[in-house]
């Protein structure tokens, strides 16, 4: 698909599926070579070159899956537009005047505050509706991790924030 063609909310929720399946698969290498660090680490400190080794390919994991969750959070916030039906119709002038990668940067640059997102939208795409205003101004201030009633955050984002921290811990107690 072309990064400028828009997809369809079944395209969406596929390739979020699909994200989410792969993040869960790098979770659990990535765990097992948490484990693998920590034996080495207790019962083998003198292998610098394998302890080494394995540090490099956690932290290379935690970047992908680092980026696999921003990639997650980009798809559910657009998913949760289209599902709204935040612009109704005049969604297809944003398809027109906003090309899809755009539309990503745009998610990213507004820190996946929904209302900030929208509103970039709706001055890009130069709409004057009430209705559409209305909806935009309704939304939560907050970003979209804080709108639970909205878009429930899945386990595997939880594992990615569990392990996040942790990471972070981790990298504390080396330094």
């Amino acid at each position: 698909m072309s990064k400028n063609k828009y997809p369809t909310l079944v395209e969406i929720k596929n390739n979020k599926q699909r994200t989410i399946e792969k993040g869960e698969k790098m979770l659990k290498e990535l765990n097992e070579i948490r484990v693998l660090l920590e034996k080495l680490r207790k019962d083998e400190e003198n292998n610098i070159d394998k302890i080494t080794e394995l540090e490099e390919k956690e932290n290379y994991l935690a970047t992908k899956i680092l980026k696999l969750d921003l990639g997650i959070k980009i798809l559910e916030i657009i998913e949760y537009i289209m599902e709204n039906d935040i612009f109704g119709d005049s969604w297809k002038i944003i398809e027109e005047k906003v090309p899809y990668d755009e539309l990503l940067n745009i998610v990213a640059e507004k820190g996946l505050n929904i209302k900030e997102i929208c509103m970039e939208l709706y001055k890009i795409a130069n709409l004057n509706n009430k209705d559409i205003l209305n909806k935009i101004q309704n939304l939560p201030d907050e970003d979209y991790q804080k709108v639970s009633g909205n878009i429930q955050l899945n386990k595997y984002l939880d594992k990615i924030i569990s392990r996040i921290r942790k990471l972070k811990s981790l990298t504390k107690d080396r330094t």
